[in-house]
């Protein structure tokens, strides 16, 4: 089935002025913001480049160095396939920002992309391979506002200074998050400016933010899509009604934006997501209702310590530095408290309880098909 790319060719003969903003454009200026384009474009003082001027920037680079520019090859062939459609390519990126703080356990990116005469697109990037991303991703389960949400707010409204058109503003995986985040903290004046908010598979957010008056404001213009398989997506609560794409992938590489399906300038929908997803969801949320803020807390920062251990600064690098420094990961379990130990071992106790409960419930309907607005049947096992 036709994918993002099938879309470019597709689409890119049309400018923004023709053919409006559609999702599947939205996820598309979402993975271009896992491009480091901060790294290697010109400050936001200068003048910003198009999307054309761009990918033969990183193509000047050598190929190796390249690799730490972005988050997958897909990416580099998404920006080169881009920079050749009318569409995409003449679009100016302004104010490519982004900065990773250990101390402050903040990982954040973002960048605007100017949409000819009709506004602007502000993309926030998702989390990287960094313990540092990952570790902020855990703090939401216990801390109102992480870094990288505030960083969020106060980047949409520098973007919204730039120019008086109207706002568009998304992100995949954590930076769906940031997007919601922003649009909601944002002034009211801003706010009034924002056309739609995109959030692709990203983590949801505590009863606090979902009550808050921002929030409710933006909720009308708040598109949420998930892959049929979501994990990510599922995370923390979810207000808003959400639609179900289509990935051709299993699992957790559903998350990945380069395989959800595409059928014209939208996304191929299913009515709902897999049993799976369903049960991952209750499984984590009773999961996490179980525990205190101050037991979440000190599970999350007594897990990520151990992960700390030895030189690993990636999810990649985890095992082997794990291997490597087996005696001093064994001697810091050690030095943990008999009381965080104990927690440790009673919430995966708790977590695996809650898995086989939700299995339970949800065990009768795993079979049940799915169909998708243009009529097609998905027997759900097929993506478990």
């Amino acid at each position: 089935m036709p994918d993002l790319f099938d879309y470019v060719a597709w689409r890119g003969d049309l400018e923004f002025s023709q053919d409006g903003l559609n999702p599947v454009d939205n996820l598309l200026l979402s993975c271009l913001s896992y491009i480091h384009f901060e790294d290697f474009l010109l400050s936001q003082s200068d003048e910003p480049v198009t999307v054309a001027q761009a990918a033969a920037r990183l193509m000047e680079i050598p190929a190796k160095e390249r690799e730490a520019l972005m988050r997958t090859k897909r990416d580099e062939e998404l920006l080169s396939r881009l920079a050749l459609t009318k569409r995409f390519g003449g679009l100016r990126l302004e104010n490519p920002t982004g900065h990773t703080d250990p101390v402050l356990e903040k990982q954040f990116a973002a960048v605007t992309v100017r949409l000819g005469d009709i506004g602007a697109y502000v993309a926030f990037r998702g989390t990287d391979s960094t313990l540092v991303g990952w570790k902020e991703d855990f703090n939401m389960a216990f801390l109102p506002v992480v870094p990288a949400q505030a960083d969020a707010a106060a980047y949409l409204e520098e973007a919204a200074r730039r120019f008086d058109g109207p706002l568009w503003v998304g992100g995949h995986s954590k930076g769906g998050n940031l997007a919601v985040f922003a649009a909601a903290n944002t002034s009211g004046e801003v706010r009034t400016r924002i056309r739609q908010v995109f959030n692709n598979d990203g983590p949801g957010f505590g009863a606090s933010m979902m009550e808050s008056r921002g929030y409710l404001e933006i909720l009308p213009k708040l598109s949420t899509f998930l892959p049929q398989s979501s994990i990510v997506g599922m995370l923390l609560e979810h207000e808003e009604d959400y639609t179900v794409v289509h990935s051709r992938q299993v699992g957790i590489m559903q998350h990945d934006p380069y395989s959800w399906e595409v059928l014209g300038g939208d996304f191929i929908r299913l009515e709902q997501i897999t049993s799976t997803s369903r049960i991952l969801d209750r499984t984590l949320k009773d999961w996490v209702r179980q525990m205190s803020q101050q037991q979440r807390e000190e599970f999350l920062n007594t897990l990520f310590r151990l992960f700390a251990v030895g030189d690993a600064r990636t999810l990649a690098q985890l095992p082997g530095a794990w291997i490597k420094n087996f005696d001093q990961v064994r001697q810091e379990w050690r030095d943990t408290s008999p009381q965080t130990r104990q927690l440790l071992q009673r919430t995966f106790g708790q977590l695996m309880q809650g898995a086989r409960h939700s299995l339970a419930e949800e065990a009768p309907m795993a079979c049940a098909p799915s169909k998708n607005a243009h009529g097609w049947i998905f027997p759900q096992e097929k993506f478990i």
